[in-house]
């Protein structure tokens, strides 16, 4: 074999695992690459995902808040008056009240604050669109026993311990009667035994008004009152 062919020979067996080499580094760069590729397109599905949730939650905030606002303006709108002025019953229900077809919340928010147990309730909001049958007559005389409950004065009310609201103190965060969520500097009413806050405004017309018994597990808080004990039940009106 000539000197020339020699060399190429061995130029050739010496360049083949440079090759070789080359060849696999190129290929773990390609491997590199698809491998952030792939990387990179799991990571944006997964940042599309979370803004799809995001953007979810952001509308369910939104129609719960407008759901409240809407719950809140049609119980100002059906508020009833002090229930000295409501007059009959029948006069009540057509005129005063308009019952519609609301959320389970606002069925109960409104049935505590007509002072009704949800039977009583689901009773009368079937009344809403038709006329008045003699057979209504024991739910109508039902319901005029409801709204002449026992209420307390004004003057007795300072047994139950009042608090300024600050963000994240404790649980429930929004007025029982009202429905508003609670806000930081606003006065508190605590009823005992049971321990339910209320908007001191909104839980102090309703016990004058309305009713002695908790807005919510429908406790008589005037059995529990030390001033009526003492005073052999003054405060009742």
């Amino acid at each position: 074999m000539s000197d020339r062919a020699e060399a190429a020979l061995s130029f050739q067996s010496a360049a083949t695992p440079h090759r070789m080499v080359q060849l696999q580094r190129d290929v773990d760069t390609v491997r590199t690459r698809r491998r952030e590729l792939r990387e990179a397109i799991i990571e944006e599905r997964r940042a599309e995902k979370l803004r799809i949730k995001e953007a979810r939650k952001s509308e369910e905030l939104k129609a719960q808040a407008q759901e409240r606002r809407q719950c809140k303006e049609t119980r100002k709108r059906h508020r009833p008056p002090h229930a000295s002025a409501w007059g009959t019953t029948e006069h009540f229900l057509m005129d005063s009240f308009t019952l519609h077809g609301q959320d389970d919340d606002c069925d109960r928010a409104m049935a505590a604050q007509l002072g009704l147990d949800d039977e009583t309730y689901r009773q009368l909001k079937s009344l809403e669109g038709r006329e008045i049958r003699p057979e209504d007559y024991d739910l109508l005389g039902r319901l005029d026993e409801n709204l002449k409950r026992e209420t307390l004065e004004g003057k007795c009310l300072h047994v139950f311990p009042t608090e300024v609201y600050e963000l994240g103190s404790k649980e429930p965060a929004s007025c029982g009667i009202c429905l508003d969520e609670f806000e930081t500097g606003e006065v508190l009413r605590t009823l005992l035994p049971c321990g339910h806050r209320f908007h001191r405004s909104c839980i102090d017309r309703w016990l004058t008004e309305t009713s002695a018994l908790c807005p919510v597990d429908k406790i008589n808080v005037a059995e529990y009152r030390a001033c009526l004990a003492s005073s052999g039940g003054e405060g009742l009106s």
